[in-house]
């Protein structure tokens, strides 16, 4: 092979290259503009006609469900894992997310607990068909009430995070806007789990 041939060679090799790596940040940027929608999530909480009352035994309960997993009962979900009582009680009135991650984990499932800055993060999860945990700021005027849920959908089109919350019921909407908004003065909290089983 001669010196011109040689150099043509690496010129089209690079140009190779160069459209592979053009293709990768189309695709890279195409998906986070996706919308995605985890279908098959059950909706237990307040408004499913269960014994769920709470969001720590509804985000068990529909994790668990989601993954097929029904080896903890509805009933000792809410009777005695998440049961809540009084400050005077010796049972607990806060649930933390290190608190769901100890519960799974003892079930089987591989838990991570994540920092994020923005929904954006959230989409790589999703995709791959795998629900999250937030401690969700619900909107009220009145109160500050903050709910753990289960995000299910991110859709870019749209502007919209999907959630099925205990108490807003399934596939309730909030805007990105509104989301970044809610975490004003707890950015320190701005955690999720995700979670599935263990092979």
């Amino acid at each position: 092979m001669d010196g011109a041939s040689r150099e043509w060679t690496k010129v089209i090799i690079a140009g190779i290259g160069l459209i592979a790596a053009a293709l990768f940040v189309v695709w890279y940027f195409y998906q986070y503009r996706q919308d995605v929608l985890i279908r098959g999530v059950p909706y237990n909480g307040n408004f499913a006609g269960t014994i769920i009352s709470t969001a720590p035994q509804s985000v068990a309960a529909m994790i668990t469900r989601y993954w097929g997993d029904e080896r903890v009962s509805l009933g000792d979900i809410r009777y005695r894992i998440f049961r809540f009582g009084t400050p005077h009680s010796n049972v607990k009135s806060a649930i933390y997310l290190s608190d769901y991650a100890a519960f799974f984990k003892e079930q089987g499932y591989e838990t991570s607990i994540k920092r994020f800055k923005n929904t954006k993060e959230f989409g790589s999860y999703l995709r791959r068909g795998v629900p999250l945990i937030l401690a969700l700021k619900l909107p009220s005027e009145t109160y500050a009430i903050i709910d753990h849920s289960v995000l299910i959908g991110h859709l870019p089109s749209k502007s919209v995070l999907i959630f099925h919350s205990n108490l807003l019921g399934n596939n309730y909407e909030m805007t990105f806007k509104d989301f970044e908004a809610s975490w004003t003065g707890r950015e320190n909290d701005k955690v999720f789990l995700a979670l599935r089983p263990s092979s």
